[in-house]
């Protein structure tokens, strides 16, 4: 990748460069890491299917339920981060709003799905 800006678009190392002089005081990630609780984690789900034909459109009516009894319900923690400074918020609020980015969050997946078509689905 090159360093230089070109006539019809930015380049990555670019952009990168223009966010390290913008906020000096910011890390920037050389390499996105994977989220390690969930690598390696098995994953499976089962269901119901019924497909019948509507008789006076002559179209496939197609009702389906999926169950998850494997997902993922985990409070995620992600690695210490330089926390931004309070002089860089206009107010209080606003920086407390902001702390909630580099805290834990919560990656759930849902239960079950139900859904529907009217048509052939491929």
């Amino acid at each position: 990748m090159s360093c230089e800006r070109t006539s019809s678009k930015l380049t990555p190392r670019f952009l990168l460069q223009a966010l390290s002089t913008e906020y000096p005081y910011f890390t920037l990630p050389t390499r996105l890491k994977i989220i390690s609780a969930t690598n390696l984690r098995p994953r499976s789900s089962t269901g119901l299917d019924l497909q019948v034909i509507l008789p006076i459109v002559n179209a496939p009516f197609h009702l389906y339920y999926g169950y998850n009894w494997l997902r993922e319900d985990n409070v995620l923690v992600v690695p210490p981060q330089v926390l931004p400074p309070e002089t860089m918020f206009p107010n209080q609020a606003t920086y407390e709003d902001a702390l909630n980015l580099f805290r834990g969050f919560r990656l759930k997946e849902r239960k079950g799905r139900v859904g529907f078509t009217v048509a052939r689905t491929f």
